[in-house]
């Protein structure tokens, strides 16, 4: 199984393409998944798809002294978080209608952008991002995304 993009049907169905191309199903899944309110169009609707579906968002983080390190509650932390090889829900600034948003899918190492007008594989470079959230990964949520890009355990 190979992450097949997903192009929006209408012009407000972009996080919907990117919920069905997450969890491997077709844009109408997700449609019907939320019939009860209308198309998924915040990120908290996200959230509870997706957990669900057994994909969480968030961020681990360690220390990078191996031995641990010491929390204080008046600290600030600076957290570095390398996407490569890890899939995240980007929200990104519309390239089609001033000052709205769009949300493409980074499976770690390619882009799925459902807008029709774009071209199949765009770089990462090309967006303005105004946020991303990162998924937490289990070794099967990590087998999960290797066989959706089409990546066979020891290749």
């Amino acid at each position: 199984m190979m992450t097949k993009r997903i192009t929006q049907s209408n012009d407000k169905n972009c996080l919907a393409c990117v919920l069905a191309m997450i969890v491997g199903e077709s844009e109408q899944y997700v449609l019907d998944w939320f019939e009860h309110q209308g198309p998924a169009y915040r990120d908290e609707d996200s959230w509870i798809f997706l957990a669900h579906h057994g994909i969480y968002l968030g961020i681990y983080v360690q220390f990078e002294d191996s031995d641990g390190g010491s929390m204080h509650p008046k600290s600030s932390y600076d957290i570095t978080v390398k996407i490569q090889g890890r899939p995240c829900y980007i929200v990104v600034r519309s390239s089609r209608f001033e000052g709205k948003f769009h949300a493409i899918f980074w499976d770690g190492h390619k882009v799925y952008d459902p807008n029709p007008e774009m071209q199949d594989d765009p770089p990462l470079s090309l967006y303005m991002v105004d946020c991303f959230y990162p998924f937490m990964l289990t070794k099967e949520r990590e087998s999960f995304f290797a066989k959706m890009r089409g990546v066979h355990d020891g290749e």
